[in-house]
């Protein structure tokens, strides 16, 4: 911990190391399994973030229903830029099909990876067992705008109309706020239907980012990235002063 103040995150991850090679808590399981979490602390916050998923993934294994567990996972593979742990998600939903987190990560995987009908039935997994989770159907939804946005696809019209279907549910369950009229804008951005994207966003624009404890309201403020989108569409069409506007009013620090 005092290391950790100091900012000597290198010199904690060598500590915890040591301590882990010595005798004494060798054969202690619960002694281990505590320096095993301080030295994932020390990793994640030196950014070390292959060391951290080395314990992350024992951990995972160990308590596959912790969703705490799994929200580490998730930030940790997100910044490492690795590979390595979509066949590690693969193994473990086999042996733990029913568990919702495997679920949405290997979707996550194989929607980035550009597989989205695997990343489909992933999620539609989890919807069927947790429908009223806004998450699963905004992740359906943007699946379905994707796969109507390529460029060599039948049935496009079919899957623009289910793709916005979940979209305005994710948008009932989650709620009038900032947060679910930009993910609407943005989907109909990207479809090209740039009238329709317009009045989301202005929408969004009008309301406060979200209060959530223990984050600051920088991170959930997104009328920077609203207003960036929003001056896109205008520049396009001419409107030169308006484009500038939002820049100035809502993108200078």
């Amino acid at each position: 911990y005092a290391l950790c103040d100091l900012s000597r995150y290198k010199e904690a991850e060598l500590l915890v190391d040591s301590s882990l090679e010595y005798y004494s808590f060798y054969d202690d399981r619960q002694k281990r399994k505590e320096l095993e979490y301080f030295g994932l602390s020390a990793a994640v916050l030196d950014k070390n973030f292959r060391k951290a998923y080395n314990y992350i993934r024992i951990m995972v294994m160990e308590h596959v229903s912790k969703p705490q567990l799994w929200n580490i996972f998730n930030q940790i593979t997100m910044h490492s830029q690795d590979v390595r742990h979509h066949r590690f998600c693969l193994r473990l939903l086999l042996k733990n099909p029913d568990n919702h987190a495997l679920c949405v990560l290997n979707g996550h995987n194989a929607f980035v990876s550009g597989c989205f009908k695997h990343a489909l039935g992933q999620y539609v997994q989890a919807f069927r067992t947790n429908p009223d989770e806004p998450l699963y159907s905004l992740c359906i939804g943007l699946i379905f705008i994707h796969m109507a946005s390529q460029k060599y696809v039948l049935k496009r019209h079919a899957l623009i109309i289910q793709g916005f279907s979940f979209l305005q549910r994710y948008l009932n369950l989650r709620g009038s706020c900032q947060e679910s009229y930009y993910n609407l804008g943005r989907a109909l951005h990207q479809l090209g239907l740039v009238h329709l994207a317009i009045h989301y966003y202005k929408k969004a624009l009008e309301l406060p980012p979200l209060v959530l404890e223990g984050i600051e309201a920088e991170q959930t403020d997104l009328r920077k990235d609203i207003a960036f989108n929003l001056s896109l569409i205008y520049h396009s069409s001419g409107n030169i002063r308006m484009a500038r506007k939002l820049l100035y009013t809502y993108g200078t620090v």
